[in-house]
């Protein structure tokens, strides 16, 4: 997985992570940290993981 915290933005509360802290400075949480390779995920822990790593690609289109 390539991880890049300057793309990264809280799945708590969408703040951005412009500093590359690991805490989020709006809601307190600490999402900025990747488990480690071998740790076992909770179901709720992988939805969060999945939502942090989506990204969204702007297309401009002139018709």
């Amino acid at each position: 997985m390539n991880w890049n915290p300057k793309e990264f933005a809280c799945p708590h509360c969408g703040t951005p992570n412009p500093d590359g802290g690991s805490r989020c400075g709006n809601c307190g949480e600490n999402p900025y940290i990747l488990p480690s390779p071998d740790a076992q995920l909770t179901i709720e822990q992988l939805v969060c993981l999945k939502a942090t790593r989506r990204q969204i690609r702007v297309v401009s289109r002139s018709d």
